[in-house]
């Protein structure tokens, strides 16, 4: 009994033994995709992840709790964009689970029963000379046979094939959350852009009123000085002119304010805007720095995150092709039993252990094929890839220009608007004591009234630049918890 013992313990470790080697191999002989490295810029130009967040807080938060009542919304399942881009990571994450199974032995089980009948019955003839009448009877044989068999089978990862197919759906699956978060951004860029236009429109109805209000004060001005002979009829029709102008300009405001609320609503799915408030006054932006923005800024950009991986995933595909070229090493082992009785089936088993070495000899040319179209597909990526972060430096760059210049533009529209300010009161003064006629009023008061709606109008087009730049770095606008994403630091 002793010595099976020492059998039985010495066949253990025999198999442990050629596990731990086949394991080392398998390491060994693991084919490794192609090294890349993604597109960077200098060392001074580089940024911390800190920095990185802090310079997002400082320029994409706008501190406003009606849009991010909206945007929330959104997140929170409103917004179909970003339900479908949901399910595609889930098709990915399924993806990547199934790629997992391969790891695992295959085990079936089959169960079967069956009945067969053989021979004939016994069969009559007539009477013959010398003959009893009746041939020798025949035989009937039937019978119930049960099989069971439990056969399981395992692909030894030799060349590493089904880890890189593994790792390649796992890629994709971070595709597909960097995917997500490029919906998310898109989606609260669009929710910024729609709530300000509405916040525009409705700041524009307050200028429209203030407008209104003060030709409606100068009308009646006109119509006194009417009254004294001292102003002329057409200055009465010109005037009412202007207020009909300033009405009809209203009724186009109020469409764009409709206009907005239906984005805003389509955007978020809600049609009851209860508890959402109004769209109040822009927010103050802070200015942007002088030394501009790190172009490392983008690593963070989820877009260009997403088409690195798949880039990635590719390789790691090419590799696994490859690999389809050595031989294919399995082990199979298969338990089976047959009684005549269902209770006997597991009485006495037997059991079968299969290694193979399998490589294929001859395919037409199909592993070639697909090895080549394997790098084709990478290369077509790589230059996706390059294209993106091409158009992603433009971009920021356009941003960033757009900012300076806007403020600029800002600036003298300001003071422009102080001098019209300025230069209506004079008018009025001088119609007033009868210095001048009512054509230089009406002049510098359309002056006024026009560039109230292009300051107006300017604001929003700085914020619109502001909300571009936030989507150029790759930063959710007004969230100042949207994480920054970016590349693996061993990618």
């Amino acid at each position: 009994m002793g010595k099976y013992f020492k059998a039985k313990e010495w066949r253990k470790g025999a198999m442990i033994f050629s596990l731990l080697i086949v394991s080392f191999f398998n390491q060994r002989c693991a084919l490794q995709p192609a090294e890349r490295q993604p597109l960077h810029v200098g060392e001074d130009q580089k940024i911390s992840r800190t920095e990185q967040q802090g310079l997002a807080e400082e320029l994409c938060v706008f501190d406003d709790p009606g849009l991010r009542k909206w945007q929330e919304q959104a997140l929170a399942g409103g917004n179909l964009d970003l339900a479908a881009a949901r399910a595609r990571f889930k098709q990915a994450a399924a993806v990547a689970g199934q790629s997992a199974s391969a790891f695992w032995p295959r085990a079936d089980l089959e169960l079967s029963g069956s009945r067969f009948k053989e021979g004939s019955a016994a069969t009559a003839t007539a009477p013959s000379s010398g003959g009893t009448g009746v041939s020798p009877p025949g035989f009937i044989a039937s019978d119930t046979l049960y099989s069971g068999s439990l056969a399981a089978s395992y692909e030894i990862d030799l060349w590493g094939q089904l880890r890189n197919e593994h790792r390649a759906a796992i890629l994709e699956v971070d595709a597909a959350d960097a995917d997500l978060a490029t919906a998310e951004i898109t989606v609260g860029a669009e929710l910024a852009d729609a709530w300000y236009d509405l916040a525009s429109a409705r700041r524009n109805i307050g200028v429209l009123e203030e407008q209104r209000r003060t030709s409606a004060e100068l009308l009646e001005l006109i119509n006194f000085r009417f009254g004294q002979g001292l102003a002329a009829g057409l200055d009465i029709t010109q005037q009412q002119q202007e207020l009909e102008s300033l009405r009809g300009e209203k009724a186009q405001v109020l469409a764009a304010a409709g206009t907005a609320r239906h984005r805003l609503q389509a955007l978020t799915g809600l049609e009851d805007e209860t508890g959402f408030g109004a769209a109040g006054p822009f927010p103050q932006l802070s200015s942007v720095p002088a030394e501009g923005v790190p172009v490392n800024i983008l690593a963070g950009r989820p877009d260009l995150t997403a088409a690195w991986l798949r880039l990635r995933a590719i390789d790691h595909r090419t590799a696994a092709a490859v690999g389809d070229w050595l031989p294919e090493l399995a082990l199979r082992v298969n338990i089976f039993d047959q009684a005549a009785e269902i209770s006997r089936l597991f009485d006495e088993l037997f059991w079968q252990l299969t290694a193979s070495l399998a490589e294929t000899v001859f395919d037409g040319g199909r592993r070639s094929a697909v090895i080549e179209g394997s790098e084709a597909r990478a290369e077509e990526q790589l230059y996706r890839y390059a294209n993106l972060y091409r158009r992603a430096i433009r971009e920021l760059r356009d941003a960033l220009l757009l900012e300076k210049q806007r403020l600029n533009e800002l600036a003298s529209l300001e003071e422009q608007y102080r001098l019209a300010g300025v230069a209506l009161d004079l008018a009025r003064q001088r119609y007033r004591s009868g210095e001048v006629g009512y054509l230089r009023v009406l002049t510098a008061l359309q002056a006024k009234h026009g560039l109230e709606s292009r300051l107006v109008s300017l604001q929003r087009r700085r914020l619109g630049d502001r909300i571009g730049l936030c989507r150029a770095m790759g930063i959710f606008p007004n969230q100042a918890a949207a994480p920054l994403r970016s590349l693996p630091e061993n990618q």
